[in-house]
């Protein structure tokens, strides 16, 4: 890696790490809502997690890069991934609806990619160690720029594997996986007789889309607690959920 590259990824993981914090701040004086500040976080935290693969891909990888055996190493990994990916977030959606999870294609989405995530709490420990050793090692070479880089591996491992534990557990992510359910496969207007689209929202399935599964609407934020980025709320799942014809009154 040349030094241009090393100070700009430097750089940027200082940048990030700050808007962090200051997202935090912001948010608790009141300047941005709680969920701009839970996006600004995220993103950094996402941005940081490319700065690692970026050190990783030029420190590690560019020893491999001439193989070919290395892309088809990664295209397996990939697809591999992709797959167990996929499976999980099915199980996720038919757990908590109990219906072919194809009538929900945008949470499927959703579900696969939280259930892939999960699944990386090995690797973030991986690099959680090698992280922290390398950190150690550029502070008694006095390696500024490359010991940035390791503390916001350290960082970025480190909250991506609490985070990951705390928000994204089997129970959690159908909590999530309900949440974004209601956000972009549900309908919340609707004109189908003795159902109130004030009380419940409804999705529409089978083949004809006559049929309809109902859900209630899900309950916003009390004003009077601290307030909470949706994302993280948590919310209640129905362990059932009526199947009715739709019939326009």
């Amino acid at each position: 890696m040349s030094d241009v590259q090393r100070i700009a990824l430097s750089v940027l993981a200082c940048v990030n790490i700050i808007s962090m914090f200051l997202a935090q701040s912001l948010a608790d004086n009141g300047y941005i809502t709680i969920d701009v500040a839970a996006a600004i976080v995220i993103f950094s935290l996402c941005v940081n997690i490319f700065i690692v693969m970026g050190e990783v891909e030029k420190t590690i990888g560019s020893a491999f890069s001439e193989f070919s055996s290395t892309k088809i190493f990664w295209t397996i990994v990939i697809a591999v991934g992709g797959y167990f990916a996929r499976k999980g977030g099915l199980e996720d959606v038919n757990a908590v609806f109990h219906i072919d999870p194809s009538a929900l294609p945008m949470t499927l989405i959703a579900a696969s990619a939280m259930y892939f995530i999960s699944s990386l709490n090995p690797v973030f420990i991986v690099i959680l160690i090698v992280s922290s050793i390398r950190t150690i090692i550029c502070f008694k070479n006095e390696q500024t720029a490359s010991m940035a880089i390791a503390i916001t591996s350290v960082f970025a491992s480190g909250v991506s594997l609490v985070a990951s534990n705390a928000h994204l557990s089997d129970s959690m992510r159908r909590e999530k996986v309900y949440k974004i359910a209601h956000s972009t496969d549900f309908n919340g207007t609707f004109n189908c007789e003795g159902i109130d689209d004030s009380i419940y929202s409804v999705l529409f399935i089978g083949p004809e889309q006559r049929k309809i599964l109902i859900a209630p609407k899900l309950i916003p934020q009390n004003p009077f607690e601290r307030p909470q980025a949706e994302i993280f709320r948590r919310v209640e799942v129905p362990h059932r959920f009526s199947i009715k014809e739709c019939h326009s009154s």
